[in-house]
């Protein structure tokens, strides 16, 4: 192959964002062309896909990496980014979808509801990096632009520093009242309601 380094996930993600083989086609035709877009991610029905592309980076290069991008870190995130939770991955491409809140009443935006209805979709929970790799994409204008305060990864992380009752997740925000984005991890019941406002991180694919 001419491209050494290309695997074929990220050539499957090329083709996804091409709009699938009916897409693949059309551009190799020249019907259609592709520009340079500041923006990585899309929405279809109320849900936000992206991709991302893992780095290798452990947990503490994550803190460093944070603390230089001027992130606010609690003590509860950084605790578990150094921990046995914390498993990098390099080079793998993660397909991710981000549910929005709004899809769901008052009564049903808990973790339980959306879990389920996640895996009726075949989406999976998503590793501890994928919060660091999702926070590093997504700057806090494409947050402003996807309408959403927060989004959590909905992973769980079975550490001795969390209860196993309780679902785990990181958590980042931005503000607009020019505080510093914060990112946080948090021990949550599962039939704790959350805002309108916040988007929840599950894994479409991923690919080595």
């Amino acid at each position: 192959m001419k491209y050494s380094k290309v695997t074929l996930g990220k050539i499957e993600s090329m083709i996804n964002m091409l709009g699938g083989e009916k897409g693949m086609g059309a551009f190799l035709r020249g019907e259609t062309t592709v520009r340079k877009s500041d923006r990585i991610w899309f929405e279809c029905d109320g849900i936000v896909y992206l991709s991302v592309v893992s780095e290798g980076l452990t947990g503490d290069q994550w803190l460093q990496y944070f603390k230089e991008a001027g992130h606010r870190l609690t003590p509860e995130a950084k605790a578990l980014l150094l921990s046995e939770a914390f498993v990098p991955t390099t080079d793998v491409v993660y397909e991710v979808a981000i549910v929005k809140g709004f899809n769901y009443t008052n009564e049903q935006r808990n973790l339980q509801v959306i879990d389920k209805a996640a895996e009726r979709c075949s989406l999976s929970k998503p590793n501890v990096e994928i919060g660091c790799l999702l926070r590093k994409a997504l700057s806090d204008a494409d947050l402003k632009e996807m309408n959403l305060s927060d989004i959590l990864t909905m992973h769980d992380a079975n550490t001795s520093s969390f209860s196993n009752t309780l679902q785990r997740l990181l958590a980042f925000s931005w503000h607009e009242d020019g505080d510093k984005p914060i990112y946080g991890a948090h021990s949550i019941p599962i039939g704790f309601g959350w805002d309108w406002s916040f988007g929840f991180a599950y894994i479409k694919n991923e690919k080595k």
